[in-house]
């Protein structure tokens, strides 16, 4: 990426210590639909210890040509291209938890969202915290979506740019 383009990328989170828990909710699972239908690529990180079935939840993702690198302590890293639609719907299925974890929106721990190599989106602690890395064409039509769908584009709350 040259540095013209780096320098135009603005880095969002989400403030959601305003909104009750069902509006946070719905916001999180739109900010990921969004960000999934305009991804290349996607990263999930799983924490095998939280599922009752964790082997079960890994073979949920092999139909989307995925690559699973299992690591010991019970860390999986799941990485696919394009996300396909249903995703979405199945990263924010908490069924699949065995235990509390910290985020109410997602049942992986981390979920990342990449264009052309950029990471685009970032959903971690299980969507306690979620980060965008868009440019200001992008945040426009991000803001139009939160309007049209009734929902306060006030939580999007501007980052200094940090490019790791």
């Amino acid at each position: 990426m040259n540095e013209g383009k780096r320098s135009q990328m603005i880095r969002y989170i989400i403030d959601e210590s305003v909104l009750s828990f069902e509006v946070s909710r719905e916001l999180g699972i739109a900010l990921l639909r969004w960000a999934a239908d305009r991804a290349d690529r996607f990263v999930l990180t799983l924490d095998e210890s939280v599922y009752v079935d964790p082997l079960g939840v890994i073979r949920l993702f092999e139909p989307f040509s995925i690559e699973v690198t299992r690591h010991e302590g019970g860390s999986t890293i799941i990485t696919g291209e394009t996300p396909p639609a249903s995703l979405t719907d199945l990263v924010t299925d908490r069924s699949f938890l065995n235990k509390s974890v910290s985020g109410d929106l997602t049942n992986v721990e981390d979920v990342a969202f990449y264009i052309l190599q950029r990471r685009h989106y970032l959903a971690a602690d299980y969507g306690r915290t979620q980060i965008l890395f868009i440019d200001p064409i992008e945040i426009s039509q991000l803001r139009s979506l939160l309007r049209d769908v009734g929902l306060d584009e006030s939580v999007l709350k501007e980052l200094p740019f940090d490019p790791t």
